[in-house]
This record gives C-alpha cells, structure tokens and sequence, in this order.
C-alpha cells in the first residue's frame, strides 16, 4: 500500500466513478482499476460493490476511506524522514561561482560530478565575483570558482584557465577593421560593461587608467548577456572573452585583441586558507581533468 495507490481510491470515493477520476488523475480507466484491484489484493478485501449504476464503498472501503488520509500523512512524513537521512549521510560541497564561469564548464561538468559521486551533496549556486570571495572566506561556502585577483593571505587557490580579455564590436562598427585595439582607440568610444560587483570592472578600469584614457561608460551592467546585446545593436562596444563570444552566438559581432596583452582574466578556485578535505581536493581535481578535456 503507498501513497499513489490510497490517493487513487480516495478519488474514486469523491466522484464515485472510475472514469471521472481517471480523468481528474490524468490516467486511464483501465489503470486506475488495476491499481485499485492491486490495493484490494494487498489488503484481501473488496473496497468497492460495482453495478450498472455506479460504485459504493463496502464495509472495508468505508473503513480505508476514514483512515486513508492518515496514512498518507504518516507516509509522507516517513518518506520525508528517509530522503533527509540519505542526504544526512552524504558528504557536502557547497560550491560557489561567479557569473560566467558555467558557460566555459558546461552545465554538463556539474551534472556528471553528481552522477560519478552519487555520494556526495553539492549544492551550486552563482553570484557577482565580489561575493565569491567573500562567502568562502566567511564560511558560507566550501569551495568558490572566483575571478583573479585572489588575496594569497586569504585563500588557497587552484588556477583553471587564463583568457585574453578583447575588445566586443558590431561588425558595422568603425573599430571593427582593426586587427588590434590600442588604449587610444578606447578613448571617448561608449561602452557598456559589468559593474563594481564584478572584477572585470576593476581590472579594466585599472587598466585604462594607468594608460590615460578614458571610455565613455554608458550603460553597467550585472551580466555579459545584456553587453553583447547593446553591442547587437550597435550602440556601443564592450569587453568580453572567445569564450563567451562563442557561446552567444551572434555573426555581427566580432571580437578583437588588444595590443596589450596584459588584460587578462583568471578564474580560479579557492577555498578558505588551512586544511582542505579530501572530498574537496578531489572535487578540484575532477574540475581542472574537465577543463583539460574541453581545451
């Protein structure tokens, strides 16, 4: 007797018809019989009298239609109990990343680490880069997939992959022709870019400043979706990575290099200064074999 098998004769009950509550169940009539053959077979006894007029309750059936409800509750609450033993049981990563970060990964690396490690609870969760940082070090978090740069003092860090941070334009666009942008050619040009909540903003902000010059910053944003599509249309550039350039798709968009190659953004993983478990050590192991294979 489970949940599925009461909660089909209690609806058999309220409409008194196979055929009414088969359709309110989204099932068919032939199936809801069975499973009320079934139930009557576990229990040995008749739960309904069938005649060319309808269905009424025997005895027994009016015994199960009072107590139904219960059960179902007492089951519920087993099942509750049970499913969070299980999860009690399994060993934790909280995992913590920026904005990002998933598009070079693939939802697919989260999905199989579940599969392999079927004993292991990782709860995943995205936020600005600033955040990362600070969930890891205030314990919130076991493990952050961050953005350079990291303080050493703080944190154990694992590099995953370095990109050349390049220029975003619309192939309309009067930069476009160029093979490389220079710090000159960002002066005065509006642009549109993340804001002080990710590190991308600092790092080019830093950048362009220590070279004297200045973009027109029209519009921040809190993704790298909205920038490529101002960029779309043409009403500004912006600053993205191959990667993401990929992975939105959009043959009127180029992305060129800068001439200094010095702007760049790391992604990282890191976690709290100290000893590192083994189950996270394992989990970064895994992450860094992902990423050789998608190179």
């Amino acid at each position: 007797m489970n949940i599925k098998e009461l909660s089909s004769f209690l609806k058999v009950c309220e409409t008194k018809s196979i055929s009414k509550a088969s359709k309110e169940l989204f099932i068919s009539p032939q199936g809801l019989s069975k499973t009320i053959k079934n139930l009557e077979k576990e229990l040995g006894v008749s739960l309904f009298v069938r005649s060319p007029i309808g269905i009424t309750l025997t005895k027994h059936g009016e015994i199960l239609e009072r107590n139904a409800k219960s059960i179902i509750d007492d089951l519920e609450k087993l099942e509750h109990e049970m499913d969070s033993a299980i999860k009690c049981d399994k060993e934790k990563i909280k995992l913590v990343s920026s904005y990002g970060v998933l598009r070079l990964l693939t939802p697919e690396c989260i999905l199989e680490f579940n599969r392999i490690h079927s004993n292991i609870s990782l709860e995943y969760e995205e936020y600005p880069d600033m955040y990362i940082d600070e969930y890891v070090k205030k314990n919130k978090a076991d493990i952050g997939f961050a953005i350079e740069p990291i303080d050493d003092r703080e944190f154990n860090k694992v590099s995953i992959k370095t990109f050349e941070l390049k220029l975003l334009v619309h192939k309309n666009h009067p930069l476009s022709k160029k093979n490389l942008i220079t710090n000159e050619d960002i002066n005065n040009v509006d642009m549109v870019i993340e804001n002080k909540g990710f590190k991308l903003h600092h790092i080019v902000g830093r950048h362009f400043k220590e070279a004297g010059v200045k973009p027109n910053i029209i519009f921040v944003t809190s993704g790298f979706s909205l920038c490529h599509k101002l960029c779309a249309q043409n009403k500004c550039v912006s600053i993205t990575m191959d990667f993401i350039n990929r992975d939105m798709k959009n043959n009127d968009l180029v992305v060129i290099p800068f001439e200094d190659k010095s702007l760049k953004w790391t992604i990282c993983m890191i976690t709290k200064r100290g000893h590192i478990s083994d189950t996270l050590r394992m989990f970064e192991n895994y992450i860094l074999n992902w990423v050789k294979n998608i190179e």
